[in-house]
């Protein structure tokens, strides 16, 4: 088995779920995979990478050393921009997030793409008061936003009370961008050549140690144990390879069938 363990993170339990599923679609199986908040990380937390979004990065440099963080960045389907692009021009879009830096983020990537006649205003609930908050939902004809945010399990079940019955909710269904997904998949490879590397090591010394043994029966039962571990060892290599062409693919393939998204829209 690939004995590296892989911790996904973020600031609430809906981001960190996100994120948890996102290195799961990449890693498959193979290697363990938890997931915590970025407040529960403490120094010395045990974990071989950290996995986080781009907003993250610097709160978790503050406890995690930094050669073990890879962000990994979440951007919308091509399928949300088309949507958005349907909105007419002049409009006023707010941008729901529980974090003002995504909410910009987002509205940076839809000027990028070309959506630069729209008006986007940030709602953010964890940085505003919820008074701040409502009193902007009440005035929002379009809302866009990560689909679990702007859909049950925080928009409509929290502020759907100030909502207009018309209003225009569109929800971005996120998958890894193929520079992140690249970037993770390297260092995964560092980390099990380093793991290969370290197990050849203990192999040489405990190889090193039965030849300076006097030949009795442990002789041959240490040698024994050698050819054993070596085995293991082999298979590990190819288990280790196997685990690197996975993740290749599934980085590959969730760029071109993310999934079908849910809750993108509420007319």
């Amino acid at each position: 088995p690939v004995r590296l363990r892989i911790i996904a993170v973020g600031s609430d339990r809906m981001i960190a779920e996100e994120i948890h599923a996102a290195v799961r679609a990449i890693l498959g199986t193979d290697i363990e995979l938890q997931c915590l908040l970025t407040h529960e990380i403490q120094t010395n937390c045990p974990g071989d990478l950290f996995v986080c979004g781009p907003t993250q990065f610097n709160s978790l440099a503050q406890t995690i050393s930094v050669e073990k963080i890879v962000v990994l960045t979440l951007t919308p389907t091509s399928q949300f921009y088309v949507q958005l692009a349907r909105i007419p021009a002049g409009a006023v879009v707010h941008v729901f997030n529980n974090r003002m830096e995504y909410t910009r983020i987002l509205a940076e990537n839809c000027r990028n793409v070309g959506l630069t006649e729209l008006r986007f205003v940030s709602v953010a609930y964890d940085e505003m008061s919820e008074d701040e908050v409502r009193a902007e939902l009440q005035r929002a004809q379009y809302i866009i936003g990560v689909d679990n945010q702007v859909g049950v399990e925080i928009l409509l079940t929290r502020f759907e009370s100030c909502l207009k019955s018309d209003v225009q909710i569109i929800g971005a269904k996120r998958v890894v961008s193929l520079a992140s997904a690249c970037g993770f998949i390297q260092r995964l490879a560092m980390l099990l050549q380093e793991d290969l590397a370290g197990r050849l090591t203990d192999i040489i010394q405990q190889l090193r140690v039965t030849v300076e043994t006097p030949v009795t029966n442990d002789y041959a039962q240490g040698f024994q144990q050698i050819a054993r571990e070596l085995g293991m060892l082999a298979q590990a290599a190819a288990s280790s390879a196997e685990t690197i062409s996975k993740t290749v693919t599934n980085s590959i393939t969730s760029q071109i069938k993310p999934g079908q998204p849910k809750n993108e829209t509420a007319e």
